[in-house]
């Protein structure tokens, strides 16, 4: 066989050896690259059911669903720090009331006698969930993975609850779970009242984040911070000094049921939270201005401060508490030990042989299959 003369070999043999360190380097940072899941935000299917019969919502002047929709929308994404992203994929007109619990639904004039006397609404009020999660096939959607959760729409006296969960395993969001139903996951359901606005939209999502971290912990103690959640909740009035976030009807320096326009200064840890789980142990003092002292406001702030960081907490709880309330299973379920990627070792440039030094042997290792091609 002839032999390739050496003055042949050296050209590509100086160009391999320079494009070496190139290639070693590009395997050293690929990782940076490659997007992880929890830099991907989660958008939540929405299925939506709103209840409208006859003209009992314009008749009143109450609010287009909707629109109030839009916002809560834009909301939550803010608040979540874009964390909870809905996406309404289905939509039910209903032009009638919903059935209730026991078989009984308002006429347009029953319901209007309802609105005008109180007194004479029925009860109970309770809505028959059941028959809604059957009637348009709730379960079948949220099984093949159509939906996520559903939103009931309507007016007062529907009888919904703020927030409810359906399926195995299901637990109190703002209510008993349902049970009995075809749901073979989790079904969050969130009941909103269209003659209400936006802010009372976000209570209900408050009260559910309560049900949900209440589960996460295992309990909710007012006054005690036992664990982070107890913490987070604590108010001034429970422990003088200490106030952290407080909860959906109580601001940190509340002193009374939905008093959030309370004008007196307390100290709060609350602020530190964005920090959580390296929480500093710094303190503000404010008063309502930190929200500009209405319900709406203090809905958002409060929600704002929920913690939103990538990672485990040293209590074994993920830092982000939004991944329990978009999807309790998927945040609760073991994360796969990913395999480590071998760290590719620097070889010296021109070591064909892999043995860490460069001799005359990788010489000969290009020189025998210099002009070879093709792959196996």
């Amino acid at each position: 066989m002839d032999k390739i003369p050496p003055k042949k070999i050296l050209g590509p043999l100086l160009i391999l050896l320079g494009l070496l360190p190139l290639f070693v380097y590009a395997v050293k940072i690929r990782h940076l690259f490659i997007p992880r899941a929890t830099d991907t935000a989660q958008t939540t299917k929405v299925m939506v059911i709103d209840f409208e019969p006859g003209a009992v919502r314009q008749t009143y002047g109450w609010n287009d669903p909707q629109i109030l929709e839009n916002q809560f929308i834009s909301d939550v994404t803010s608040v979540s720090g874009g964390n909870f992203n809905y996406q309404i994929v289905n939509r039910q007109v209903v032009n009638d009331f919903p059935v209730k619990a026991d078989g009984f639904k308002y006429t347009i004039d029953t319901f209007n006698t309802c609105w005008t006397n109180r007194s004479t609404c029925h009860s109970p009020d309770t809505a028959d969930y059941l028959k809604v999660l059957n009637d348009y096939d709730v379960c079948g959607k949220r099984n093949r993975g159509e939906i996520d959760e559903l939103w009931l729409w309507g007016g007062p006296y529907f009888g919904y609850w703020e927030a409810v969960m359906a399926g195995p395993g299901a637990f109190s969001t703002n209510a008993p779970p349902l049970t009995g139903t075809s749901c073979q996951k989790k079904l969050n359901i969130m009941g909103f009242n269209y003659e209400r606005g936006v802010s009372e939209m976000l209570e209900d999502l408050g009260h559910r984040v309560e049900g949900t971290m209440r589960q996460v912990y295992g309990s909710w103690t007012a006054g005690s911070d036992s664990h982070a959640w107890n913490k987070f909740t604590l108010l001034d009035k429970d422990s003088p000094g200490k106030a952290n976030c407080g909860n959906v009807h109580f601001a940190p320096n509340s002193t009374s049921d939905y008093d959030w326009g309370n004008t007196r200064t307390v100290a709060s840890n609350c602020e530190d939270w964005v920090n959580y789980p390296n929480l500093t142990g710094a303190t503000q003092s404010f008063n309502c201005s930190k929200w500009s002292c209405d319900g709406y406001g203090y809905k958002k702030w409060w929600l704002s401060h929920l913690p939103k960081a990538a990672g485990v907490a040293p209590d074994g709880k993920l830092t982000n508490w939004w991944e329990y309330v978009i999807d309790y299973d998927s945040a609760i379920s073991p994360t796969p030990t990913p395999t480590p990627t071998p760290t590719p070792l620097s070889f010296p440039p021109g070591d064909a042989n892999g043995d860490c030094a460069v001799t005359i042997a990788d010489y000969v290792i290009l020189l025998n299959h210099y002009g070879q091609s093709g792959c196996v």
